[in-house]
């Protein structure tokens, strides 16, 4: 290990030393932070919200979006742990005060590098820690070990089950997937973007990808069940029995696909927004991360109605669970929120696992903690 790897190893074991790891168990995790919703709602510390999964407005606190113990895990005693909303809270607390001093009316002050990298972690971790993600983890998982299964359990059994990793798991993938996409908004160059009035949404799932929705295909999404099984045959045909063990029999190349981007590397921008007015947008990937202020930017009339209606048609169809706007927007009630439908895309012919994984699911919330027995 590096010295810088070791001086971070040693200094996340301090921070757990220091950490009460049962200090957030059994209270509400926002998966968006408070402090961003509080720019949406008003003097009684509401929202007016669409509920996707349910469809309907209402009118609530933003207290009432959060997830009780959506971060909590089990520890090694068997014990409730919440040291990842205890981190959660060191980072939202280091990005507060950037984010203030973004949208202060009053003065622009100068970013430093170490600013736009705590920005660049906050949302990479913004858009890795949301229930969205989680319940796609879930169906990954479900249809796994439904594949594995095949042939061993009949199909009509394999339907009637439903396969769903532990919370630990998920709430670890949390952590190790925000480092993997955090270089995708490091190397970008990042402007702040105003509007000239209050436009914009916010939403469970508000770390926007311009990016297709899966991207690329593989020669294998293309073919059927029985030619799969054919090509199956002739390899058995053409090969040797004594060759059979050197040479894998030919099986189908699986493609795996959100139903929303999720493109981070191939994006042409990132977007998370901020409050009604102010968005934070990414830019084109660059090899290295820039060495540049923020760039500010200010949209009026036309170009501003543009921007925020991608930000929140992006916004409305990839929320898992609930879109918000101010309660006093007499838009918002009228505003097109379509349907939910499948999570995810899973090329690989039709059978129960494929199935659990291109219908909608009979589950779109993620499973809540349990404790062991």
């Amino acid at each position: 290990m590096s010295d810088d790897g070791e001086q971070a190893d040693a200094e996340a074991r301090e921070w757990l030393a220091a950490t009460n790891p049962q200090a957030f168990v059994g209270s509400r995790h926002h998966v968006v932070p408070r402090f961003l919703l509080e720019r949406w709602a008003n003097d009684r510390g509401q929202v007016r919200v669409f509920r996707r999964i349910e469809q309907r407005l209402d009118t609530c606190n933003i207290r009432d979006l959060a997830i009780k113990d959506f971060y909590t895990v089990i520890d090694t005693d068997g014990r409730k742990n919440s040291a990842m909303e205890s981190l959660l809270g060191v980072i939202e607390s280091a990005t507060k005060p950037i984010v203030d001093d973004l949208l202060s009316p009053w003065r622009t002050p100068r970013m430093t590098m170490e600013d736009i990298a705590r920005l660049a972690q906050f949302a990479s971790f913004q858009a890795t820690r949301t229930p969205r993600r989680r319940r796609e983890i879930e169906l990954e998982v479900d249809w796994y070990a439904k594949t594995m299964a095949q042939g061993v359990i009949a199909d009509e059994e394999l339907q009637r089950l439903t396969i769903a990793p532990h919370q630990n798991e998920l709430v670890e993938l949390t952590s190790s997937s925000a480092d993997k996409i955090l270089p995708f908004f490091a190397c970008r160059p990042i402007a702040l973007v105003r509007l000239d009035a209050p436009r914009l949404l916010i939403c469970d799932e508000p770390v926007i990808v311009n990016a297709p929705v899966g991207a690329f295909h593989l020669d294998d999404c293309h073919l059927t069940d029985a030619e799969v099984k054919k090509r199956y045959e002739n390899w058995l045909r053409k090969t040797k029995k004594k060759k059979r063990g050197r040479h894998p029999p030919p099986g189908r190349k699986v493609h795996f696909s959100s139903t929303v981007p999720t493109g981070f590397g191939t994006a042409d921008e990132l977007v998370l927004t901020l409050s009604p007015t102010a968005a934070l947008l990414w830019g084109p990937l660059m090899d290295t991360p820039p060495v540049r202020d923020i760039e500010r930017l200010r949209l009026t009339g036309h170009e501003a109605e543009r921007f925020a209606d991608m930000a929140n048609t992006a916004m409305s169809a990839q929320a898992l669970d609930w879109v918000a706007g101010r309660v006093t927007d007499k838009t918002f009630d009228t505003r097109h929120f379509p349907p939910t439908g499948p999570l995810m895309r899973v090329c690989d012919g039709t059978n129960a696992a494929s199935l659990a994984v291109n219908t909608p699911p009979d589950r779109f919330r993620p499973r809540r903690l349990t404790v062991p027995g």
